[in-house]
């Protein structure tokens, strides 16, 4: 098959991870894979790292260096161009630009529209909700994330198939040695770990209170926070900022932006927290999993539907700051666990959740369509 993976843009985050993982399986099974990108290339280091891996596995890249005031018509004409070129049989699109681009296609080639939903929320005004209500169900095949992101959504995006998200396995490295040198963190203290963007939905300004009541609760104990992430300079990310520049604690609290090993940072980290609000199935606790690191969770049932019975996994009762304290309160052990003791117990997991596996269900999925 020839298969057009498509995105807005290629930096860090849970779509774009699958996206580049997802395409160098479906290459290293004899199918020919096009990456497409909307926007103009960045020169943000996961992109760049992402595009150098695609194009290490034979994968080309391309951009259709969409600019803020881009033309759609030009727009059209350059996709037109492309699959006119690469005369794909699948068009696999992870992201709204790339559905609202390729949307007229879709109805005058006999080409095989895909979209993935990577969320239980996909959609802030009344426009989008339409065009998935209304016009994308017509045209467009949809995969969810999750069972959670199906039932969520179904009556607004439709039928669809649900095919878990996936992650290949990386050899942990212990790298607490460089973190406690790079961000002047006291030797003794425990580091807690979040990753994602800088974003509502993932909440992290909730963290830093958290932090700062941790100190307060456990004076034996120096709790530290790593803020992992990419921002868009929004009016959230200054929130976040203000917060941490007006904290008490703001000496532990840090924002350290993109990093490329996240799974280094996971393993060498004593705990990994996830706030969100809302999530689809998210890829940083996958991780966090394979990293054997003790985990805490907000209280969503994204989360509480596949992360509730994995071993050395911790939800409050509510997604709140007292609620977290609570918990850490209650579960003595939380710290206690052996990484390498946690990798084993969730081997099922691990298996279940291979990036091997979602590949060869979206490969069957293509197929029959």
């Amino acid at each position: 098959m020839r298969i057009v993976e498509v995105i807005a843009g290629f930096g860090a985050g849970g779509a774009e991870t699958l996206l580049k993982n997802l395409s160098i399986g479906f290459e290293s099974r004899n199918n020919e894979v096009l990456v497409v990108i909307i926007d103009q290339f960045s020169d943000d280091i996961t992109e760049i790292n992402k595009i150098n891996e695609l194009h290490e596995n034979g994968i080309k890249v391309v951009s259709l260096e969409r600019k803020p005031s881009e033309n759609n018509l030009k727009m059209v004409f350059k996709i037109r161009k492309l699959l006119n070129e690469f005369k794909p049989n699948i068009v696999h699109i992870h992201s709204l630009l790339g559905a609202y681009y390729f949307l007229p296609f879709s109805f005058f080639s006999k080409i095989k529209f895909v979209q993935t939903i990577h969320n239980t929320k996909i959609y802030d005004k009344l426009i989008h909700k339409l065009f998935y209500q209304f016009i994308f169900k017509i045209k467009y095949k949809t995969i969810y994330c999750s069972e959670e992101s199906r039932i969520s959504l179904k009556n607004h995006v439709g039928e669809g198939i649900v095919i878990d998200n996936g992650i290949p396995i990386h050899p942990n490295k212990n790298i607490r040695e460089q973190i406690l040198d790079e961000y002047k963190i006291p030797k003794e203290s425990c580091i807690i770990l979040n990753v994602g963007r800088i974003s509502v939905q993932k909440n992290q300004i909730s963290l830093i209170k958290l932090i700062e009541r941790l100190n307060e609760e456990f004076e034996n104990q120096n709790f530290q926070l790593l803020l992992c992430g990419m921002n868009y300079n929004d009016t959230y990310y200054a929130e976040l900022l203000k917060n941490i520049d007006t904290s008490p604690l703001k000496k532990n609290i840090h924002y350290i932006g993109v990093k490329n090993d996240v799974n280094h940072l996971m393993f060498s980290s004593d705990l990994f927290i996830s706030s969100s609000i809302h999530e689809g199935l998210p890829i940083t606790v996958l991780e966090a999993i394979n990293a054997g690191t003790p985990i805490v969770l907000s209280p969503i049932n994204e989360h509480l539907n596949v992360f509730s019975s994995v071993d050395g996994c911790y939800f409050p009762d509510e997604n709140s700051v007292e609620s977290y304290v609570d918990l850490f309160k209650k579960q003595k052990g939380i710290f206690s666990h052996d990484k390498e003791e946690l990798i084993s117990k969730r081997q099922a997991i691990i298996d279940k959740y291979h990036i091997n596996t979602t590949v060869t269900k979206h490969l069957e999925y293509f197929k029959k369509i």
